[in-house]
């Protein structure tokens, strides 16, 4: 306690007015208190004002577990997936107060929060930082991973051939016949795919039954002026199935 020294009572102990007492719990930042005194004549001193600063050294500590899995489909009809709610969201918990919780994805339309935010087909990793009001902070990263759950189709322009029914050579009991098979699929992630990628194929299924990816066959160019293939293949009485399968990446 501080003392004041009067000309008439001598040195006395002031008297505090406001802050703190001696002993008592005080919070992180600048607190301040003051003490005057009062002679017996009521004659009030001057105050005697002092700051206690408590400093905030320790970090938050963040959460970077979150209520959804970070591992999601893309939206129907579009090679991205967003966010709605805060299902990406984390927490943090601090000894004194939180300031904020912020990540670093620019395609978020708020920092605080990822809900409505567009992450493209594949892994994005976001950083979260928790800040609390002594500027001390805490980060973690949350890696996003967005699957291409969508199949290609075969571009309009490519379509795949008609049925074709067949009388068989005379005196054997098959028969050949020439088509022009699917040259592109479209994907919503890959866009355009071409029959010369290799990713997309034909399985025969033969009138037993029996399937083969693999079947007497030709592929040749057709003229310089039109491109494109033409295939092939020599079929057995009875129905025979092509199907061709177009797969992305």
């Amino acid at each position: 306690t501080p003392q004041f020294e009067d000309n008439c009572d001598g040195l006395q102990d002031g008297m505090k007015v406001s802050g703190g007492a001696s002993g008592s719990i005080f919070n992180a930042g600048v607190n301040s208190v003051n003490f005057t005194y009062i002679d017996s004549s009521s004659n009030v001193s001057a105050y005697c004002t002092f700051n206690i600063t408590v400093v905030d050294n320790e970090s938050p500590v963040i959460d970077c577990s979150t209520p959804l899995s970070l591992i999601q489909p893309t939206d129907l009809g579009v090679c991205s997936y967003t966010v709605s709610g805060s299902g990406f969201d984390v927490t943090a918990n601090d000894n004194c107060d939180i300031l904020s919780i912020t990540h670093n994805y620019t395609g978020a339309p708020l920092s605080s929060t990822l809900d409505g935010a567009e992450f493209a087909a594949g892994t994005t990793v976001v950083t979260w930082i928790a800040e609390d009001l002594s500027g001390n902070k805490d980060t973690c990263e949350i890696e996003i991973e967005i699957l291409d759950s969508q199949a290609p189709v075969l571009a309009p322009s490519s379509n795949c051939p008609a049925d074709a029914v067949l009388a068989a050579n005379l005196n054997e009991c098959e028969q050949i016949y020439t088509w022009t098979p699917p040259s592109e699929a479209l994907d919503l992630c890959d866009g355009s795919i071409l029959r010369t990628s290799g990713q997309i194929r034909e399985v025969l299924i033969d009138p037993k039954g029996d399937t083969s990816s693999i079947f007497p066959q030709f592929d040749y160019d057709m003229q310089p002026i039109t491109g494109g293939f033409i295939q092939q293949a020599q079929f057995p009485v009875g129905v025979s199935r092509i199907l061709y399968i177009a797969s992305d990446n």
